[in-house]
């Protein structure tokens, strides 16, 4: 099961509601948020973006995709920085890109 779906040289926002452990919001206030993102078989990251932090008090935070990604299965992480530099790393999900459908 695929978390995140989108196509390949689509641009839009993409929202992300950051939870702690118990599932509670995450305050984000003070924070810096980054996503990264690996092709599964590959060894390297193929993409990380910082993202931007648009309601801390509800853990909202989005990153604008404008087709950075080639088609294929990915995983992702965000890691979330403290203002002392405290890490938080959320669980891993999946992202699927997709072919665009040609137009004749």
């Amino acid at each position: 099961m695929v978390d995140l779906e989108l196509k390949a040289t689509e641009k839009k926002y993409i929202q992300f509601i950051i939870k702690d452990a118990d599932g509670n919001l995450y305050n984000l206030s003070g924070c810096s948020a980054t996503i990264q993102i690996q092709k599964y078989g590959e060894s390297t990251v193929s993409l990380t973006k910082s993202l931007s932090i648009s309601d801390p008090t509800n853990g909202i935070c989005q990153m604008y995709y404008d087709g950075d990604l080639n088609p294929g299965d990915y995983r992702a992480e965000i890691e979330i920085t403290t203002a002392a530099g405290l890490k938080y790393i959320t669980p891993i999900f999946t992202i699927r890109v997709l072919e665009d459908i040609p137009i004749d």
